[in-house]
């Protein structure tokens, strides 16, 4: 069993190593980077506000890079990220199982929209469904864009490689953007076919919707948006069934 896994290379290194762990090959395609943005008023933004809201441990970091605070109380989607809050110094950090519109239902239920905003920070490309949430629950809420994924221009070789020869079982893909220019760029390389023969194995059910834009052997998301809930359905995919135990 070979997949590709579709993230940044830090975090795509941490997540081969957990496959391994499981006797699964991988190789990495960083179709994304992160990228911090530089000028953002972090110090402006957290100003009056009651809490910060965090969709990713990228988000922790960039915020943490950004402001000398730690008071601010955070909610964070997720223990990954929850936990890369606290490793910042962020204390008041908890985590929310889920995605982001059950981080929105917490927050709503936990904080006063009449006690001032809260802050998301998170990328350029974050959906806007959790400030969407938020309003509608009566939340001003402030959106802090503190860094860009940054689309490769072309599919990294190694990943080609193991498409155009058959050397790959499937994609792990970790979120909508990432999902469409995976596919953009294995469309662009000529290998749009060579999809049809692998899985798409999303982090959610809004990863498997972007995957969708293209033709795969099979498309399935995670149980839950967590990396090794993902890392668990591709260990899923690599039993054989009960069928090919038998014929063996």
């Amino acid at each position: 069993m070979r997949a590709i896994i579709a993230r940044p290379r830090a975090a795509a290194a941490a997540f081969a190593q957990a496959l391994a762990r499981r006797g699964i090959d991988s190789v990495a395609a960083p179709v994304l980077e992160i990228a911090p943005r530089a000028g953002v008023d972090v110090d402006g933004a957290l100003a009056g506000a009651q809490a910060v809201l965090l969709t990713s441990a990228n988000g922790a970091r960039a915020l943490a890079a950004n402001t000398a605070r730690r008071d601010v109380e955070v909610f964070a989607v997720g223990d990954a990220t929850a936990a890369a809050a606290r490793g910042a110094g962020f204390r008041a950090a908890r985590s929310v199982d889920g995605d982001a519109a059950a981080l929105a239902r917490f927050a709503a239920a936990r904080l006063d929209a009449a006690a001032g905003p809260v802050v998301h920070a998170g990328g350029v490309h974050a959906a806007g469904g959790l400030a969407a949430a938020l309003a509608r629950a009566g939340f001003a809420c402030r959106r802090l864009a503190l860094y860009e994924a940054v689309a490769a221009d072309a599919l990294p070789e190694a990943a080609a490689a193991a498409l155009r020869c058959g050397a790959a079982d499937g994609a792990a893909l970790f979120s909508p953007r990432g999902a469409e220019v995976f596919v953009r760029l294995a469309r662009a390389a000529g290998l749009a076919d060579r999809l049809a023969e692998v899985d798409a194995w999303c982090l959610s059910a809004a990863v498997a919707r972007a995957a969708g834009a293209a033709r795969w052997r099979r498309v399935s998301a995670a149980a839950k948006p967590r990396a090794n809930a993902l890392r668990d359905l591709i260990a899923a995919a690599a039993k054989p069934s009960p069928g090919a135990e038998a014929a063996l």
